[in-house]
């Protein structure tokens, strides 16, 4: 048994093909830093803006979001990743700084090192920018929706959509 503090602890934790994935918590968030613990499992959502989706010539998509957001309506929440196993809990020292790929420019308190494959390293690689990271921590038992909308819970926001035939 290893503590988390050891120096070597990454080298043990983790197998040839999985990578430690730094998650920055901002102050907005600094709860999940004294409610997670090494072991513990999350599940990782990316909070995102539905855009309009134009090709280029040399076949890429970009994707245009245009105001602010859009509309209330587009925003969705879509399941990434779960049962990541958290490695470590470090709240971030007050004269340092980091720079987050998901942040904006909320006061950073903290990382959350989870275990990741190199395959999901390479797809979290991919989607950063494209949203926000949003981390729930899973408890045994507990059953999370894969994608949440806004208009499932605010049904004002689908009938809105359905007026304007955007169904």
């Amino acid at each position: 048994l290893e503590s988390p503090e050891s120096p070597t602890f990454f080298q043990h934790a983790i197998k040839s093909d999985e990578i430690p994935y730094p998650l920055i918590i901002n102050s907005i968030d600094s709860y999940l830093l004294s409610l997670l613990h090494s072991g513990d499992s999350i599940s990782l959502y990316l909070r995102y803006s539905k855009g309009s989706e134009k090709k280029t010539g040399g076949g890429a998509v970009i994707q245009e979001v245009s105001g602010a957001m859009r509309s209330e309506s587009e925003k969705k929440l879509d399941l990434i990743f779960s049962r990541l196993k958290v490695l470590e809990v470090k709240p971030v020292e007050k004269h340092n700084s980091i720079d987050a790929p998901f942040a904006g420019d909320e006061k950073k308190v903290g990382t959350i090192a989870v275990k990741v494959s190199t395959k999901q390293y390479a797809q979290l690689k991919v989607i950063e920018g494209k949203g926000e990271l949003i981390i729930i921590p899973e408890r045994p038992g507990q059953k999370l929706p894969s994608r949440i909308r806004v208009g499932n819970l605010l049904p004002v926001f689908s009938s809105i959509d359905e007026l304007r035939g955007k169904n």
